[in-house]
């Protein structure tokens, strides 16, 4: 039926390949016809312009051996003319079977986006092929001592850089933080920003835009989206984010922990730091916000903390940032400043906490 079936699908444009070691999928493999196992060489697309492959096979036991998915780069050679994005993943940091052969895979001339899960390997020169039409890439940042730094890019406007925090052990993978190829020459074109994956310390986001800063003292960053993941949130990078992107229009800010006033690992509620015992931290927060002293326009702020399947939005840090960021219209991409009715801010208190601050910075002066 799949063999009857696919030769007719002249006007597919977006298809997904995906192999996979689990109990449904191996139960799947014994049932299916025999051709339903492989992909389908001989099929003619010719509008696809999408192809997303994920996989992660051992041959024993789904029956799949590794010469067939040594035929990936032939079918997605298929589709040279019509590609313009490609997306390759692997479940579980496959490394051996099921990854395509990047030095096989062809230019693709109407390729403009490329996204490389972490597990990939070997596809700098890939990249490289495509690096004066793409316009939007992901890509891990791999253990290797010059990843995708030597590249320069002539379009990228959307970059992704993925954490792995097995490979950031590596001290060879700071290439993203240095004056590479790479750095300097996206730094013109690129407008959204994401560093994502597991988590990045303060001190590698800090060497990052000590990097981006020095490389923009002759041409201003036109930067207008970033969103950072942390192992351990603060504000306190804000200062240099703001003097390094001041046309950025969107801050993104997710977290794992925070720590407390007593420097142990906290999980805080919404709220923070309007909780009891917390105020401390509201004063810290205010101390960071006034050395924003640089003007710029940031428009939204999202703070979140990653503590279960759904990220918890930080109202009260969001808060606290919009009273001192005037240009701040919008949190949590709301589109507003409105806190939700069973988020407690403590208004006529956080006027106290910054009537204090003012007082005691008129004092030191």
């Amino acid at each position: 039926m799949v063999s009857d079936v696919l030769p007719r699908m002249k006007n597919v444009t977006a298809m997904y390949v995906n192999h996979r070691e689990d109990s449904a999928t191996q139960s799947l493999w014994r049932i299916c016809n025999p051709n339903a196992q492989y992909l389908p060489l001989d099929v003619d697309f010719p509008n696809l312009t999408e192809l997303h492959i994920r996989t992660s096979v051992i041959s024993h036991i789904t029956g799949i051996m590794t010469q067939d998915l040594n035929l990936v780069p032939e079918f997605i050679n298929k589709f040279q003319k019509t590609l313009t994005r490609l997306s390759i993943s692997h479940y579980l940091h496959t490394t051996a079977i099921g990854i395509p052969t990047y030095d096989s895979l062809v230019r693709f001339p109407n390729l403009i986006s490329v996204t490389l899960e972490p597990g990939s390997r070997g596809y700098a020169g890939f990249i490289k092929q495509h690096a004066d039409s793409l316009l939007e890439l992901q890509c891990p940042i791999d253990s290797f001592p010059d990843g995708i730094g030597p590249i320069q890019f002539r379009r990228l406007k959307k970059v992704t850089l993925t954490f792995d925090a097995l490979v950031m052990s590596h001290p060879e993978s700071s290439w993203w933080m240095s004056s590479s190829p790479f750095l300097t020459s996206i730094l013109p074109t690129v407008r959204r920003l994401r560093l994502s994956g597991d988590w990045y310390k303060d001190q590698e986001i800090g060497a990052f835009l000590q990097t981006v800063a020095r490389l923009s003292v002759n041409a201003e960053c036109g930067l207008a989206e970033l969103a950072v993941v942390l192992r351990i949130g603060s504000i306190d990078l804000l200062p240099a984010i703001a003097s390094t992107f001041p046309k950025l229009r969107s801050l993104e800010i997710t977290f794992a922990d925070i720590i407390s006033s007593r420097d142990r690992l906290i999980q805080p509620d919404r709220m923070y730091p309007f909780e009891e015992g917390y105020i401390a931290a509201a004063k810290w927060m205010i101390c960071i916000l006034s050395r924003v002293n640089v003007p710029w326009g940031l428009e939204d702020i999202t703070i979140t903390c990653r503590g279960g399947p759904v990220d918890i939005p930080m109202w009260g840090m969001m808060y606290i940032c919009g009273r001192f960021i005037p240009s701040i219209s919008s949190f949590n991409s709301t589109g507003n400043k409105i806190i939700p009715e069973d988020v407690e801010i403590p208004y006529k208190f956080m006027d106290t906490l910054c009537t204090d601050y003012n007082s005691s910075s008129a004092a030191g002066e």
